[in-house]
């Protein structure tokens, strides 16, 4: 082997992996185009708040411009780690689909203005570190899935139409630390499957209808760590505007 067919071995190799820094594999591209309202021949992977490694689609994290039912084809984008389409103006219901994304592990579709009940599949997303669907208009009953995701850390349903009561399944949740359940229309007790959350660290229950108080406050006494908690179990209030206030505490939500 010559020297020559040497360095363009090597000029071939750097530029496939220059290329596959930002173009993505066939057809990945594809549902990012729909949500973006792109054509099927645009080059996603060049596109602000798309994040393209080794030739797949691993970060999607787009804010502001966003409108449109969420393209139930993200659910095929398998290399996929983080999907933040927050604050947009996104309609219509999650997409089932999305509980395909075994590598997920964040899912941000806070702040939009999506409507019907929580996928039971988002329970499949094992890897799942961090899921915000607050800020939206969901309804139904907090699907007693969401149990089987044992890497969460943080889960976020305030200001929604939630009903039902706080499924016991929530206390299998032995990673998590951040649990805001405010904003709804939740009732009866708190299930004392909580008291097994030995790492939750903030709890809010604020603006939902119980009559269990005091007994909720029993069962959480026994959560050593548990820093903050707010209990206020009052009638629903009115929504505050989507400002920077909220920006705020989901970017602080990253730190």
């Amino acid at each position: 082997m010559n020297i020559k067919y040497c360095i363009f071995l090597i000029l071939i190799i750097e530029i496939q992996f220059i290329f596959g820094q930002t173009t993505a594999a066939d057809g990945e591209c594809n549902p990012v185009n729909k949500l973006l309202r792109k054509p099927q021949t645009n080059n996603c992977c060049q596109e602000e708040g798309i994040t393209c490694e080794n030739g797949h689609i691993t970060k999607i994290n787009i804010h502001g411009d966003l409108n449109g039912p969420i393209p139930s084809e993200l659910g095929n984008l398998s290399n996929l780690k983080e999907l933040e389409i927050w604050i947009n103006h996104l309609g219509g219901s999650i997409p089932p689909e999305l509980g395909n994304l075994s590598n997920l592990e964040t899912l941000n579709l806070s702040i939009n203005e999506l409507f019907g009940p929580i996928p039971p599949e988002l329970g499949n997303l094992s890897n799942l570190k961090e899921l915000f669907l607050a800020d939206n208009n969901l309804s139904g009953s907090i699907p007693p899935e969401l149990g089987n995701l044992s890497n969460l850390k943080k889960l976020w349903l305030r200001k929604n139409n939630l009903s039902g009561s706080v499924p016991p399944e929530l206390g299998k949740l032995s990673n998590l630390e951040e649990l805001d359940l405010s904003e709804n229309n939740l009732n009866g007790e708190i299930p004392p499957e909580v008291e097994n959350l030995s790492n939750l660290k903030t709890l809010y229950l604020s603006n939902n209808s119980s009559n269990s108080l005091l007994k909720t406050i029993l069962i959480l006494s026994g959560i050593a760590i548990l820093l903050g908690i707010i209990l206020y179990f009052v009638s629903k209030k009115n929504r505050k505007s989507k400002d920077d206030t909220e920006k705020d505490r989901y970017n602080s939500s990253k730190v």
